[in-house]
This record gives structure tokens, C-alpha cells and sequence, in this order.
């Protein structure tokens, strides 16, 4: 496909650079033989000299009109080599390996989700974000992903709700690999606001009845209320903390069975992130995990049952927090610090 699409660019390339030339070419002929033609009856005496102004801006136009037509049919032309290519792409079939257990809501709640091996690499970047990283988590966990700013967290989630494809290894969620139906078990909270700043509060929970099988609206209904936001406002008019708020209230009014929230409590004040937590632990069944993207492991230390720490781009260490205050005789987050110590 890279071949052909290389391949396109070339040969469309010559035909722009062909039907340039020709239409320059054409221009600059047309519009000489214009002016001779008019300096021509003009000088016989056939018209009047202000019948020269007529004629030449006449043909001047027409000229124009000529050379907007050759470029119509050259963009058209252009266009439809491309959409020639992505209807080929279009057709090609899947061949990704989509795992043999079916991804639903299952009564005996053994579900997991695992990374295998897994790496990643932005464009033009030196190092790995994800260096063959191997994780498995049973799902009914309370778990928080730790590291500092740029450690791949961010990455790491959007990896396992499938807005990033790892370049090496797999990621699996109960036995599959992660695409449109693992989806319809994982609840994403990204790191920034999505939302354009002129959709209303109502608007965004029809958008989330709509698109989500398992939102519950009137959850969402009632922690709005809780939080007095007002549902006719539109989201530009709300701070930075209350978009927060909106942006979890959405996600956690879902019944999935995986929740991914990414640094939900990184831009509010400390009164916020104790009713964030609480909505956290009061909105979700036990039966689900939380996974919580963080560097403020004080907050939500005393309410997890298993920690990953995550430490340029490798697992530095995955415990459950039981076992690192008996074994380490120190708190989740002094450990943390003396990991991460510059």
C-alpha cells in the first residue's frame, strides 16, 4: 500500500507539473495573439480606441475563466486518483488477530486485562514511551498507574482503551485484543476536556445516551445536580475544575467494567479531589476496576488495592498496597518518592 500510495504522489505529481506547463503555455499564447488582434482593428481603424479597453479586458477574462477550468478539472482529476486508493484501502479485510473469547458482560466477573510485551514510540522520539512492558490485572481491582510527568502513563492508557496501537507486543482485554467491543466494557476519562466550549452540559450527556448502551443518565442527572451545573450552560462558560467534574460525572455514569481515568484530579483544588474521590468509589460496582493515572499518590493511596509504578517507560514495580506497608514499613507515597527521587 506505502508502494502504490508513492507511487500515486508520483504520477499525480508529473500530471500537475504537465498540466501546468500546457496552461501557461496556452495563457501566454492566447493572451499574445489577444493583444495582436485588437493592436491589429485598432489600427485599421475597425474600432475606436475605447473599444481596445472593452476588448482586451473581454479577453482578459476569458482567459482567466479558461485557466480556472483547466484547474478544476486538474484538482478533480488529482482527487479521484486518491479516492480510487482509499476505496482499495477501504475493502482491504482485517487481519488482526481478534482473540477467540467474546468480550461481554459476563455473571462470573473474571475478567482481566493484560499487556504483553508491549512498546511504544512517538514519531522522532528517542526513547520508547512503553519499553516491553508485561502487565496482568485481574479486573475488580482498585488500582493507581504512578510515575512523574513523561513516565508514559498517559500512553500506557491510551493504549489499553485503544486510542493508540502499540508498534510491538499485544494488549488484551478478557482473552481480546483491544478494539470496538472491548470498548463496550471500558469507560476512558482523558487527561484534557474533548468537548467544544459551545456545546451545552445537556448536550453532552445526549451525546453519551446515545453513543453508550450502559449510561445511566439519570446518575449523571443526579451528581450534576449534586454539584449544581446547571444543564443549559454551555461548557466555555464553566472553569477549568467544573469541566473536570462534567468529564468524570459522564464517564462513571456508565456500568462498565473497566474505568481508565487519566490524572483526574491533576488540575483542582484539594476540596475538589476529596468529592472526585468520593464520587470515584461511590459510582462504580465492585465488580469493576479503576485504573487512576496519577502523581498524587497521598490522595488516593489510602483507598487502593494494588499499585503500579511505572519509571521511563518500564514497570519499576506492581504491588498490592497491603504488601508494600508490610514488607516496606513505609506508605505507598513515601516509597514513591524514594523510586522517583531526582
Amino acid at each position: 500500500n506505502s508502494e502504490r500510495m508513492l507511487d500515486i504522489f508520483i504520477r499525480v505529481g508529473k500530471r500537475i507539473e504537465k498540466y501546468s506547463v500546457i496552461n501557461e503555455c496556452c495563457s501566454t499564447v492566447y493572451t499574445i495573439a489577444s493583444y495582436v488582434y485588437v493592436g491589429v482593428k485598432a489600427g485599421l481603424g475597425l474600432i475606436s480606441i475605447g473599444s481596445v479597453a472593452r476588448y482586451v479586458g473581454a479577453f482578459t477574462k476569458f482567459s482567466a475563466a479558461l485557466g480556472s477550468l483547466v484547474g478544476t478539472y486538474m484538482n478533480v482529476s488529482i482527487c479521484a486518483q486518491y479516492l480510487a486508493y482509499f476505496e482499495d484501502f477501504m475493502e482491504i479485510k482485517n487481519q488482526k488477530y481478534e482473540g477467540k473469547l467474546p468480550v461481554e458482560k459476563r455473571n462470573d466477573n473474571e475478567y482481566e486485562f493484560e499487556f504483553r510485551d508491549v512498546s511504544f514510540s512517538y514519531p522522532n522520539s528517542r526513547e520508547p514511551v512503553l519499553n516491553h512492558v508485561t502487565l496482568k490485572v485481574r479486573i475488580g481491582k482498585k488500582l493507581s498507574l504512578v510515575g512523574p510527568n513523561g513516565a508514559g502513563k498517559t500512553t500506557f492508557i491510551k493504549s489499553l482503551c485503544g486510542v493508540l496501537t502499540p508498534e510491538a507486543g499485544t494488549i488484551r482485554i478478557d482473552g481480546k485484543e483491544v478494539g470496538t467491543e472491548s470498548k463496550k466494557i471500558v469507560s476512558y476519562l482523558p487527561e484534557r476536556p474533548y468537548f467544544s466550549s459551545a456545546v451545552r452540559v445537556k448536550e453532552t450527556l445526549d451525546f453519551f445516551e446515545g453513543f453508550y448502551e450502559d449510561f445511566e443518565r439519570k446518575t449523571a442527572l443526579h451528581m450534576l445536580s449534586t454539584l449544581q451545573i446547571d444543564l443549559k450552560s454551555k461548557i466555555g462558560s464553566l472553569s477549568k475544575g467544573t469541566r473536570e467534574k462534567l468529564q468524570l460525572v459522564l464517564v462513571m455514569s456508565r456500568r462498565a467494567k473497566v474505568y481508565l481515568l487519566d490524572e483526574p484530579m491533576g488540575g483542582v483544588d484539594p476540596a475538589a479531589r476529596d468529592f472526585i474521590l468520593k464520587t470515584i468509589l461511590t459510582n462504580y460496582s465492585e465488580d469493576a476496576s479503576v485504573l487512576i493515572s496519577t502523581h498524587l499518590i497521598s490522595d488516593v493511596e489510602k483507598v487502593l488495592d494494588e499499585v503500579v509504578f511505572i519509571k521511563h517507560g518500564k514497570l519499576a514495580l506492581h504491588k498490592p498496597v497491603d504488601d508494600i506497608r508490610m514488607e516496606e514499613k513505609k506508605s505507598v507515597d513515601m516509597l514513591f518518592r524514594e523510586v522517583f527521587a531526582c
